[in-house]
């Protein structure tokens, strides 16, 4: 480390510094100059200028003894770079596993994370139907049991029996007309029809035709209906009921399209 001071005597501004002894081998041997000025910004420079050049002479230095060393000791350097070469390959291929390490566990981060979501989204599938087949039950269960409060409250319309109908035949098949309360809704016409059914089961085949309980509808009840026009008959006839035990039965709650078919 280099200095630079003023002598109080002239003024000037001097120089020192410590190299390497070359005798003694350490850094021991002091220089000094005059720099040649009172001007302390000029002596920085002048001092700069110096440093440069004194550790240059320490660098070269260095490398002459180097050198120097090379050249007396081959195998000792050859020994010694060759650890340095080990060193560094062992240390290289330290590194090396430590990142392959490194690689392995990320990989098995990300395949633990995406085994983790698959998981979750199975698991959340399986949920998702499990409350699927849950609300379908229930949705199932209170669909069932509006069906049978809607029976329950079905009530069987006022009813005539007009006249009965049987037709000789080998297939024991019988016809019903029927009058009833023009107000009644086709479920309770419906019902209406199976009880009757029910009740003539002598009847392997029959026929049941509802028409309303007003002068147009008995008079349709007794085939009387020449008379009466198209659109009344459309309005008094309510309902026809089919069964056979080949086809089961059938039901029309609008059978205007029938007249005349019977």
């Amino acid at each position: 480390m280099s200095s630079i001071y003023r002598k109080g005597r002239d003024g000037y501004f001097y120089y020192q510094t410590y190299v390497v002894n070359h005798k003694s081998g350490k850094k021991d041997k002091r220089i000094f100059h005059s720099l040649g000025t009172k001007d302390r910004n000029v002596a920085e420079q002048k001092q700069k200028q110096l440093d440069l050049k004194y550790d240059k002479e320490v660098y070269e230095s260095v490398v002459k003894k180097i050198s120097a060393y090379c050249i007396n000791n081959p195998k000792r350097v050859l020994g010694i770079s060759l650890i340095i070469i080990l060193l560094t390959y062992f240390n290289l291929n330290d590194e090396k596993k430590r990142i392959d390490n490194d690689l392995v566990i990320e990989k098995q981060k990300t395949s633990l994370i995406k085994n983790s979501y698959k998981n979750k989204t199975i698991n959340d599938s399986l949920n998702n139907l499990k409350k699927l087949k849950n609300d379908t039950i229930i949705n199932l269960k209170m669909s069932l049991d509006k069906q049978v409060i809607e029976d329950e409250i079905v009530k069987i319309p006022t009813y005539d029996i007009i006249r009965i109908e049987k037709i000789s035949n080998p297939f024991n098949q019988g016809k019903l007309f029927v009058t009833a309360d023009s107000m009644a809704n086709e479920k309770s016409l419906h019902y209406l029809c199976k009880i009757l059914r029910d009740k003539y089961r002598n009847f392997e085949y029959i026929d049941i035709f509802i028409y309303s309980s007003d002068n147009n509808g008995y008079e349709m009840a007794n085939g009387n209906d020449m008379s009466i026009s198209s659109e009344k008959k459309k309005k008094s006839w309510l309902a026809m009921f089919s069964y056979n035990p080949v086809e089961g039965e059938i039901f029309n709650g609008n059978p205007g399209g029938y007249l005349g078919a019977y």
